[in-house]
C-alpha cells in the first residue's frame, strides 16, 4: 500500500513540479526586475551586480565542498568503519537505532559539523542492513 502511493507521488511530482534549474531563472528575474525597480539602475549595472556576486559564492561552495568531502573521508577511513560495526553489532531495536544514531550524529558535529552528516548517514545505513 506504501510503495503504491509512495510511487504516485513521485510520477505526480515528476509530471508537474520543474526542475529546481527552472526556479532559479525564475527567481534570478524576479530579483533583476525588482533591483531595476526598487534602486533605479540601469540593465548593464544589474548584470554587472549579478556578475560579481555569482563569482564571490565559488569561495564558499568550494569550502563547503571541502568539508563535506573531508567529513565523507574520515567517516569511510577503516578505523571509523570498524568503530561503527562495532556499535551497530550490539544494536537489535529501531528505538535504540534511532537514539544511537542521533547520539553519533552530534558527536561528530562536536568535532565538525561536515563529518556529523557524513557519519550519521554512513553510520545509519550500516545499521539499516544489521537492524
Amino acid at each position: 500500500m506504501l510503495a503504491v502511493i509512495t510511487n504516485a507521488s513521485v510520477k505526480l511530482v515528476n509530471r508537474y513540479l520543474p526542475s529546481s534549474f527552472v526556479f532559479s531563472i525564475i527567481l534570478t528575474l524576479i530579483a533583476f526586475a525588482a533591483g531595476l525597480i526598487l534602486t533605479g539602475q540601469d540593465i548593464l549595472a544589474m548584470a554587472g551586480h549579478w556578475g560579481n556576486g555569482l563569482w564571490s559564492l565559488h569561495g564558499f561552495a568550494m569550502q563547503m565542498a571541502l568539508i563535506l568531502i573531508t567529513g565523507y573521508a574520515l567517516a569511510n577511513a577503516p578505523f571509523i568503519q570498524r568503530f561503527l560495526d562495532a556499535m551497530a553489532s550490539r544494536i537489535h531495536s529501531p528505538k535504540a537505532a534511532i537514539i544511537i544514531v542521533t547520539l553519533v550524529a552530534m558527536a561528530g558535529a562536536l568535532i565538525n559539523w561536515g563529518f556529523g552528516l557524513v557519519i550519521s548517514a554512513v553510520f545509519a545505513r550500516s545499521l539499516a542492513k544489521k537492524v
